[in-house]
């Protein structure tokens, strides 16, 4: 039994069968190809080989991109009526003259949409598109991102792997003089 793409989900006549709708929807839900084969009613031994082929059937792989382009779509939707709902309940403080929940309302729209955080990453994401390449830099705007952030666990990770680039450029630069030397 074959179960009809709907129209705006249709590039052609394409349809997917019962075990290819269930994948899709199996695969949506947990994003692991393996555990959606098995749940769509493929055999637990080819489950695996199974799920890399569907996802590369190209009437599988519009449907997976048709279904999550609604789903961004509905989320998006839900997220501009909560904003639209802080909104009206900081309208509602603020005709009341109660700033104090006003300003909760605020900070907390503010931390949800994460405005803070894009104004402060503009430093790195400028030193991403000036130059990519260079790998210092960037660890050197993310470090202090994750500071200005708070972002404690974050920061020490950064700090290391800058430590530990250090440590290769000076290895290489230590191996490159003693190449050197023995070339002479």
């Amino acid at each position: 039994m074959n179960v009809q793409i709907t129209d705006s989900m249709q590039s052609d006549s394409s349809t997917l069968n019962l075990r290819e709708e269930r994948f899709v929807e199996e695969y949506l839900a947990t994003g692991c190809g393996t555990q959606a084969a098995k749940k769509a009613g493929y055999s637990d031994k080819s489950a695996k080989m199974l799920a890399w082929r569907l996802k590369r059937r190209p009437r599988v792989q519009r449907a997976i991109q048709v279904r999550r382009e609604a789903q961004k779509q509905r989320l998006e939707q839900q997220a501009d009526s909560i904003v639209m709902e802080y909104l009206e309940l900081l309208e509602k403080a603020k005709s009341s003259d109660d700033h104090r929940t006003a300003l909760k309302i605020l900070n907390t729209l503010s931390t949800r949409l994460r405005i803070f955080e894009r104004f402060m990453a503009e430093d790195l994401v400028r030193t991403m598109e000036a130059s990519p390449s260079d790998q210092e830099a960037l660890l050197d705007e993310a470090i202090k991102l994750a500071a200005r952030l708070g972002r404690s666990a974050e920061l020490v990770k950064l700090i290391e792997l800058k430590l530990n680039s250090r440590k290769e450029t000076q290895e290489d630069e230590a191996t490159e003089a003693l190449l050197e030397l023995l070339v002479e």
